[in-house]
């Protein structure tokens, strides 16, 4: 599979899954805004292992 890499080209590989590998996700597209909602989310608890904005989707 190759992914056009945009945001995050050194770790933004694809698919991402959850802590327990239970739940995955394969995205094409760019969410615009994701470094707010990166910081909201992180505000309230949420971790990140990466900068990729596919993470965000998982993780909210």
């Amino acid at each position: 599979m190759t992914r056009l890499k945009i945001i995050n080209l050194e770790t933004g590989n694809q698919p991402i899954f959850n802590d327990d590998k239970s739940v995955g996700i394969i995205f094409n597209g760019e969410i615009y805004d994701f470094r707010e909602i990166k910081k909201e989310l992180e505000s309230q608890g949420y971790n990140f292992k990466t900068k990729s904005d596919t993470e965000l989707i998982l993780r909210a």
